[in-house]
């Protein structure tokens, strides 16, 4: 190209050539577009080199945080090839850093010296630089706008490339429309070199250009603002102009005019300001009115020409508003969804690929009570216990990369330390790596105190059950599933993990007692009731066992019943009450031995009585029948005398022989008046020695009762000579006895002896213990023995101290009811062993 500078033309030729070149440089982006920066260097430095008029020509390009640059060079007066990374290696040694180069340097590259002006692709050269350079001469003004305006259209490149952006289809077209336009761009230039000197084709060829520049500005597929110097707009393309849908001289006025919403003019306004100002770049997001008055968003990019007599400012608005909504939603997303992390009743957490806890929600920090801040340090709150344990299990989790879970305890704001799940996940990258964790903490303390409770418990039942030899059981009906407890399982002979049924069940019981097992099964199959009973079990050592069994039924709402229920080995009571059956008949026989020396009296003086009224009824009859005439009739009277007598002595030696004879107790009903009136005949002669009143007080509506006839008038006999002794003890008080009968409210048949002896001195329980006496030659045994009749005969025995002097000793037997006098006969007796 002509040296301008030294051209004799007309400056309109020069500014005509210079506009030409422009729009040439603004048109190469049609060109490059979609291409990689090996590409947009080579379209750039190819069009330079049909511009400008210099020896050397070098571009350096580079896409932000990529180490790798695009060097390239060309020589436009020469066919010798060059390096271009020799090129840019002698650059970087002869200036140092990019920051730091001259606007003009001259240099020795290989060509011989050269002068050199250079402008930056990008902010601070950013995005590389362009280098060009002459033998002798410095590059002239128009040469310098050429060389930046190249550069910025470079920057732009590189952005593009940097961003992605661009569609294919209008890119391609725009390409091939720039194309066209370049070859009427290159015929023209050659036209206008060759046509200098005819000012009037010229000048139609720069309206020409124009026109097909504002056309070229208009097909852009974005929205472009075309200012002055000052900042005031001076063309808009249609684009922009359809969408806003004002004038040009709105657009010149767009600080006052309603264009940019009123929320974002007063930031437009000053970065615009600071733009122009400063001659730099500027990028803003702002909302824009559009043509029917909605607003959209653009990102409005301005980029100045660095001659501000010649260059204008240039603004690309880019619509972002999907973008800006897209970012909104997902913004409000993210809130929703931190509001509700923060709103659940979970401490939940999250942290980074190696662990790192980046995050705690809400409530996990008002538990703690620490701040936001703190997530880093969270183990700080965790029981120092625990603490290795957890970073253990953590570490491990975070190796193996899969879902993990830990127990601890965590201090609460107030101090309080409670048991907490920790369960952690993670969520995974497309290659496959761990991108975050994800975890909850879940406050189970109340559940861990239940579990210590429940095992505690189970401990407590376990350690009873064994203690009481008491086993529990679960039997269900549907599937004849049965479950036992270990201490059951021990009493049966069951291993501990042996599958039981109840045909294991029943080989244990004892063959005598399997019929009461099935009857019982069957009745809680059919919904009875079904008491307690005993069975008798056959142990895995052979051994007879003897089990009392209750059980009950539950049928739960979704219908199914099953039966539970608890076996107690009840085998050493059973030996024990036969034991004690045993000594309690030994001890009855022993006090009837030991009562014989003070019967014997009575008993010879009652024997004594009717043998001595046999004799004399005998007697009489002799005489009466052999008196002349005989009196039979009172012979007859004196004979049934005679049998009466006789009948009498004869129960007396039956009594006494069953005394001493080992006989089981005959249970029938009897009279409790007539027993005591018997005892009385029988120990009259004591009383009568001792100086002693008897008053009888005996119920003329008592009921019979059912018991051994000859044990509870043995029982009413001791009653009677503990107050006889108790009396004779005393010489000045009233000596008196009253034996009463009655009825309780309960309706319990009661029979009291009451003496005006010297009292109860000692504790009541203790006169019933056995070989405990108050006499000086007692044996104890007396009342002992007393007692455990009384209980044979499910009654109850009692002992007071009266009011004034004395006490008072009686026992309560239960009714025999009329129904069971009817049922078995009054006369009819049974036999208790």
């Amino acid at each position: 190209m002509v040296d301008l500078a030294k051209s004799a033309a007309p400056r309109d030729d020069w500014r005509r050539r210079c506009m030409s070149d422009l729009i040439t440089l603004v048109a190469l982006p049609a060109m490059w577009s979609g291409g990689d920066l090996f590409q947009i260097g080579n379209i750039l430095l190819d069009a330079l080199r049909a511009m400008l008029d210099v020896d050397l020509l070098y571009l350096r390009l580079m896409l932000p945080d990529d180490p790798a640059l695009v060097e390239l060079a060309r020589l436009p007066t020469s066919d010798v090839a060059i390096n271009a990374q020799e090129v840019g290696a002698s650059l970087d040694s002869a200036l140092g850093p990019l920051s730091a180069w001259p606007a003009s340097a001259t240099l020795s590259l290989g060509q011989g010296l050269m002068v050199i002006a250079h402008a930056q692709v990008g902010l601070g050269g950013a995005a590389g630089v362009l280098v060009a350079g002459c033998h002798g001469r410095l590059l002239s003004q128009e040469e310098r706008l050429v060389l930046n305006v190249g550069a910025n259209q470079a920057a732009l490149a590189v952005n593009e490339a940097a961003r992605h952006v661009g569609q294919a289809k209008l890119a391609a077209m725009l390409e091939e429309r720039i194309a066209e336009r370049t070859m009427e761009l290159a015929t023209a230039n050659v036209a206008l070199k060759k046509e200098i000197a005819e000012r009037e084709q010229t000048e139609e060829a720069l309206r020409q250009s124009e026109r097909t520049a504002r056309r070229l500005v208009d097909s852009m597929p974005g929205m472009v603002a075309i200012l002055s110097s000052e900042g005031v707009v001076e063309a808009v393309n249609a684009q922009l102009t359809r969408y806003c849908g004002v004038s040009l001289e709105e657009f010149r006025n767009w600080q006052h005019a309603d264009i940019i919403h009123l929320d974002d003019l007063p930031t437009a306004i000053r970065i615009f300001n600071e733009a122009i100002s400063a001659e730099q770049n500027f990028d803003l997001e702002v909302r824009v009115k559009g043509s029917v008055g909605d607003y959209r968003w653009f990102q409005v990019h301005g980029v100045p020409f660095p001659d501000p007599s010649t260059a204008p400012w240039y603004v690309f608005l880019t619509d972002i508003d999907d973008r800006r909504r897209a970012e909104a939603a997902r913004a409000a997303n993210e809130q929703k969804l931190q509001e509700i992390v923060d709103a659940i009743p979970v401490m939940a957490w999250a942290a980074a690929p190696s662990g790192e806890v980046e995050y705690l929600n809400e409530p996990w920090l008002e538990f703690a009570g620490i701040a936001a801040d703190e997530a880093d340090h969270w183990w700080a709150v965790v029981h120092p216990d625990d603490v290795a344990g957890l970073l253990k299990t953590w570490e491990e989790v975070l190796q193996a990369g899969v879902p993990g879970e830990a127990e601890a305890r965590i201090r609460r704001r107030d101090g309080e330390y409670r048991w907490f799940l920790i369960r952690s996940n993670p969520v995974f990258a497309e290659d496959g790596s761990v991108a975050r964790w994800y975890g909850t903490n879940t406050d189970i303390d109340d559940r861990k105190k239940a579990e210590d409770k429940l095992r505690h418990s189970e401990m407590l039942l376990a350690e009873g059950e064994r203690m009481s030899h008491t086993g529990t059981f679960c039997w269900q009906l549907a599937t004849d599933e049965v479950i036992f407890s270990d201490e059951l399982s021990r009493i049966f002979g069951f291993d501990k993990d042996a599958v039981i049924t109840m045909e294991a069940v029943a080989t244990r019981i004892h063959p005598d007692d399997r019929e009461v097992l099935a009857r019982r099964r069957d009745e809680i199959r059919a919904g009875a009731y079904n008491p307690e009973y005993e069975a008798r079990i056959i142990s895995g050592d052979g051994s007879v066992r003897h089990l009392r069994v209750v059980a009950r039924s539950l049928e739960y709402p979704d219908g199914h019943v099953e039966c539970i229920g608890a076996g107690q080995d009840i085998t050493e009571r059973r030996l024990a009450e036969e034991a004690r059956d045993r000594f309690r008949a030994e001890l009855s026989q022993i006090t009837r031995v030991m009562s014989l020396g003070m019967m014997t009296a009575s008993i010879a003086h009652e024997v004594n009585q009717p043998l001595s009224g046999i004799i004399t009824n005998a007697s009489t009859s002799l005489r009466m029948l052999a008196a002349t005439p005989p009196n039979v009739e009172g012979a007859l009277e004196a004979a049934r005398r005679t049998i009466r007598d006789g009948q009498r002595a004869s129960e007396v030696v039956g009594k006494v022989r069953a005394l001493f004879r080992k006989q089981p107790a005959t249970l029938e009903p009897l009279d409790l008046n007539d027993a005591a009136r018997e005892v009385v005949g029988l120990i009259g002669s004591d009383l009568q020695r001792n100086r002693i009143a008897l008053r009888l007080d005996l119920s003329d509506q008592l009921p019979a009762v059912e018991g051994d006839r000859v044990q509870l008038q043995q029982v009413i006999m001791n009653l009677l000579r503990n107050a006889i002794d108790a009396i004779g003890e005393l010489a000045h008080q009233p000596r008196e006895i009253a034996l009463r009968t009655a009825i309780t409210t309960e309706g319990l048949v009661e029979l009291a002896v009451r003496d005006t002896g010297s009292g109860i001195a000692i504790d009541i329980e203790q006169l019933f213990t056995a070989f405990h006496t108050t006499k000086s030659d007692g044996m104890g045994i007396g009342l002992s023995v007393s007692r455990s009749i009384v209980e044979g005969h499910n009654g109850q025995m009692y002992a007071s101290s009266n009011e004034k002097a004395g006490a008072t000793f009686g026992f309560r037997l239960p009714s025999y009811s009329a129904p069971q006098i009817l049922a078995t006969g009054l006369g009819q007796a049974r036999t208790r062993r």
